[in-house]
């Protein structure tokens, strides 16, 4: 049976705020002056950290982060505050449960994602989708890059994510993939017909 692999965050859920919202909220929370809030900057040393499969790198990034804005605040606390807000502001795509269903009539189902492991299957517990799936491979849980995770599946196997990023990771791998937004069973059963 062909396995088709999902990207989990942006492709099978919606936000209905972005991660620098988040960010911001959780600053805001913590009662840090607006001028020393700076989403982009918090997001080039989380993704320094995170690339890195460093443990626990949101409160290494909020340390990091606070200490260069010399911010009196606690970073395990903000990082707590964060992911309360991430996972508040995720939501699946319409249709999740039932498409996913249909399609695990004919093929075998898994997640490919890139996050630390107990934020990424809190999400995947409030989709309602763990029991739908045949296997979840989450980067810090697996130890490895998510290309890396994708090279290590079976040949045959198919991805898909609407991220370009992640379709240029599959092709690295030499993973068939589908560059595509969820838009139902019917529509994902055409395009692996077409690979």
């Amino acid at each position: 049976m062909t396995e088709i692999y999902f990207n989990l965050d942006l492709t099978l859920t919606e936000m209905s705020k972005t991660f620098d919202q988040c960010f911001e909220e959780a600053l805001e929370d913590l009662k840090v002056k607006k001028e020393k809030i700076d989403a982009k900057k918090y997001s080039e040393i989380f993704f320094e950290i995170f690339e890195q499969m460093e443990p626990n790198p949101r409160k290494k990034a909020f340390r990091k982060y606070f200490e260069e804005k010399n911010i009196d605040s606690e970073p395990e606390k903000a990082s707590e505050i964060y992911k309360e807000k991430e996972l508040e502001a995720v939501k699946p795509v319409a249709g999740l449960i039932e498409n996913l269903r249909g399609l695990s009539e004919d093929y075998n189902l898994g997640i490919v994602t890139a996050g630390t492991t107990e934020l990424q299957k809190k999400k995947l517990e409030m989709l309602g989708i763990t029991e739908i799936l045949d296997e979840i491979l989450i980067t810090y849980e697996e130890g490895k890059s998510k290309k890396n995770i994708l090279e290590g599946l079976e040949e045959g196997s198919i991805y898909f994510s609407n991220s370009e990023s992640d379709i240029e990771k599959a092709e690295d791998a030499g993973v068939k993939s589908i560059n595509s937004d969820f838009t139902g069973a019917k529509e994902i059963r055409s395009e692996v017909r077409k690979l």
